[in-house]
């Protein structure tokens, strides 16, 4: 790719990131260039630090595209186009470790990312209201079975996270999109085929999200590009502790988890529960390996975390389980 080319490309960049140009124009723009896709063209450019300082997309610059979606003036279908391909744009190249990077604006991204695609789905409509009966006639209760998820409100709840220098919610936002889907389908992630023979990918397993109706009998990659839960071996957490302090023994979700169900056994592999700021859970089990049945022990305490309904697992059944209700 020529200077000039790949100058005309970060300038178009740009102008998506700040709502100047619409997804249909950007798309048009990467096939005028003999790109069939978004990705390649960022494979081509491998965006450097410098080229995410010309992008710009600070928290206040993300604060002011919330503020016209949230406030109406941008539909919902274009603003989760919006949000994915400026996702893509930030979770590719140099950025994380860029000069620039800011954790709020990555994380924000990514929750905007989960709930467009529940919603464009149709998985996150609100709950049935119940009814009733009120002297002896038949009314509308007003509360519902559970909390609607509407896209605009969370951006909403970013947004004031935002223009308050507060943590972003994702701790929440995932967990309220969970709760409101009719069955939470994860699926074990793939391993890199060329670490197949590394020892240590038997101490921990991904577990990711299919976020859309779709039958076939193993949901597509693209299906399954966010995760929820990791799962990992106490020696595994010891040897590798994450940064910050999230992962310290007073941030262990397990005693609040122990309170609320005291008649459930929740002690199975002697569990860890931690949740990072990018609201992703992280399970630790006092296990050699994590099997299937150590998987299926952290599945259940994700669910239960998590107000969970009902959970499948590589497609068949995980949650609940007589024992849990």
């Amino acid at each position: 790719m020529t200077k000039a080319a790949r100058s005309e490309a970060i300038s178009v960049l740009r102008r998506f990131v700040h709502g100047q140009l619409s997804f249909d124009e950007l798309q048009g723009f990467v096939r005028s260039r003999n790109f069939g896709w978004l990705d390649e063209l960022l494979d081509g450019l491998e965006l450097t630090d410098g080229d995410y300082r010309e992008l710009a997309l600070d928290e206040h610059a993300l604060g002011q595209r919330l503020q016209r979606f949230v406030g109406g003036s941008v539909s919902a279908h274009s603003f989760a186009d919006w949000a994915f391909e400026t996702y893509r744009i930030f979770s590719s190249g140099a950025y994380p470790t860029s000069e620039v990077y800011s954790a709020k604006v990555e994380i924000s991204l990514l929750m905007l990312c989960l709930v467009s695609e529940c919603a464009a789905n149709g998985l996150l409509a609100p709950p049935a209201p119940r009814a009733r009966e009120i002297g002896g006639g038949s009314v509308t209760q007003v509360r519902r079975t559970g909390v609607a998820t509407d896209p605009r409100r969370i951006a909403g709840r970013i947004l004031d996270a935002l223009e308050r220098g507060q943590q972003i919610p994702a701790e929440g936002v995932v967990g309220r999109v969970l709760r409101n889907l009719p069955t939470v389908r994860l699926q074990t992630r793939a391993r890199p085929k060329e670490d197949h023979f590394a020892p240590e990918l038997d101490q921990w397993v991904d577990l990711a999200l299919a976020t859309t109706h779709a039958e076939r009998p193993v949901p597509a990659p693209e299906e399954c590009w966010f995760v929820p839960l990791a799962v990992c071996t106490r020696e595994l957490w010891l040897e590798n502790p994450p940064e910050g302090v999230w992962g310290h023994p007073e941030n262990d979700r397990m005693h609040a988890l122990r309170g609320r169900f005291p008649h459930l056994d929740l002690d199975e592999g002697d569990p860890l529960y931690f949740v990072g700021p990018d609201g992703i859970a992280e399970i630790v089990l006092a296990t050699p390996v994590i099997d299937e049945f150590a998987v299926r022990t952290a599945v259940r305490l994700f669910c239960l975390r998590n107000r969970i309904r009902r959970c499948t697992l590589d497609r068949s059944p995980c949650y609940p389980s007589k024992e849990d209700r």
